[in-house]
């Protein structure tokens, strides 16, 4: 319970920060593959990528391949919900 209360308060710092300068990419729900990769392609590098109810190896594909590594990534204990920064996809 406290994870994620400081996992939606790094959120929430997030959003407030960069609100003006970032845009967000946000997937939720999704039970594919494709589908994850159908929204990430709509998504454009640096972009906050957002995830909310993800079984936990969409989650970590996500971390593995679209994540950029040298800034913060944020998840819960079980991976279903994350943010992080999308790297460059090419």
């Amino acid at each position: 319970m406290l994870k994620k209360f400081f996992l939606f308060s790094s959120i929430f710092f997030v959003f407030s920060i960069c609100a003006a300068e970032q845009t967000f990419c946000k997937i939720e729900n999704t039970n594919s593959r494709s589908g994850i990769e159908k929204i990430i392609k709509s998504c454009e590098p640096g972009e906050i990528l957002l995830w909310k109810k993800l079984s936990t190896n969409f989650s970590l594909d996500l971390i593995n391949n679209y994540c950029h590594r040298e800034k913060r990534i944020n998840v819960t204990d079980n991976y279903a919900y994350g943010v992080c920064t999308l790297s460059d996809k090419s």
